[in-house]
């Protein structure tokens, strides 16, 4: 006995499907109005993180406080206001040695300010896009 026939073609050769892509449906959204009142509230948690992450004294010596918690304040900001990808990534950077540097101080208050500040820093890429949540 033979072998089964294989199904009939359409006359337009093989059959392709598309899917949608993620990006494209949320990049069609409109994009909302730049909030100042949400800004405030993110440059405000993450002054808090700041003060409580230096309540215990700088680390290292008095440029600690220049060097690693007041420019990632400046940088976190400026993530928000400019939307560039670079300032986001010295912001992340200036968390990753803000992180090993109250990890080697272990207190409190610095950890429960590092905890605002990257806490905030996230919220203002979110509002400069970018960094986006799965919906």
């Amino acid at each position: 006995m033979g072998a089964a026939a294989p199904p009939p073609r359409s006359a337009g050769g093989p059959r392709t499907v598309e899917y949608p892509v993620a990006d494209v449906a949320a990049s069609a959204r409109p994009l909302g109005p730049f909030s100042w009142w949400l800004f405030g509230a993110w440059t405000l948690l993450l002054v808090v993180g700041a003060l409580l992450s230096f309540s215990a004294g700088p680390l290292w010596a008095p440029i600690d406080l220049w060097a690693r918690i007041v420019l990632l304040v400046v940088f976190a900001l400026a993530t928000a206001l400019t939307a560039r990808r670079w300032v986001w990534r010295a912001t992340l950077a200036l968390i990753a040695v803000s992180a090993a540097a109250t990890v080697a101080q272990t207190t409190v208050g610095g950890l429960l300010g590092l905890g605002f500040m990257i806490v905030a820093s996230f919220g203002l890429a979110v509002q400069a896009r970018l960094v986006r949540f799965p919906d």
